[in-house]
C-alpha cells in the first residue's frame, strides 16, 4: 500500500508485505490530510472525482493496489504465458512465444518449461490481473512461486481473441 499525498509535505507508506503503519506514520498521514482539507475547496475534487470517474468508466484509466491511476495501453493481441524456471514461475506477455521462450533457453542456466499459453486481446491488463491476484506469491517482479491450485487456475484460462 502506498499512500501519496500531495500538499506542502510528501507523505509515503509503503506496505512491506503486511506490515501496518506505524503511528508516527498514521499521525503523519493525518497531518497532511488536514493541510490538504484547509487548501482544496470541494468543488474541485468533485470535478477532479467526476472527470477520473468518467475516464475510468470509458475504459481510458485503470487503478491498482496502490492508488495509482494508470493511462490504459491500447488493447493488443499477444500470449500470456506461464514458464517455469527450477521453483519460480514466470507470468508474463509477449507477441513471439517462440521467440521469448528460445530467448529465456539461452539466457538460463536451469531449462525452462513453458506450462501454458493463450492469446488475449488485452494482455496487458490480463497480465496485471494476474500479477495482483499472485501478488501474495510474488518472489521478484513477474516471478512467482506457485503451487499446483494455482497452476490449474491459469491453465484454465483460455483465448479470448
Amino acid at each position: 500500500m502506498e499512500i501519496h499525498i500531495s500538499t506542502k509535505k510528501w507523505c509515503e507508506i509503503q506496505n512491506n508485505r503486511g506490515f501496518l503503519p506505524t503511528l508516527e506514520e498514521i499521525n503523519l498521514i493525518i497531518e497532511n490530510l488536514n493541510e490538504m482539507r484547509e487548501q482544496v475547496i470541494k468543488t474541485d475534487v468533485e470535478k477532479y472525482n467526476a472527470a477520473i470517474s468518467q475516464e475510468l468508466q470509458k475504459g481510458n484509466l485503470r487503478v491498482n493496489n496502490a492508488a495509482k491511476i494508470k493511462k490504459v495501453p491500447k488493447k493488443i493481441k499477444w500470449y500470456i504465458y506461464l514458464i517455469k524456471v527450477w521453483k519460480f514461475y514466470k507470468i508474463w506477455r509477449t507477441q513471439n512465444l517462440k521467440g521469448r521462450f528460445t530467448k529465456y533457453v539461452t539466457e538460463n542456466p536451469n531449462r525452462p518449461e513453458l506450462i501454458h499459453y493463450y492469446k488475449h486481446n488485452d494482455c496487458i491488463n490480463e497480465e496485471y490481473i494476474l500479477h495482483e491476484t499472485f501478488s501474495h506469491k510474488n518472489h521478484n517482479r513477474e516471478w512467482f512461486k506457485l503451487d499446483k491450485n494455482d497452476i490449474l487456475f491459469i491453465k484454465n484460462l483460455k483465448n479470448e481473441i
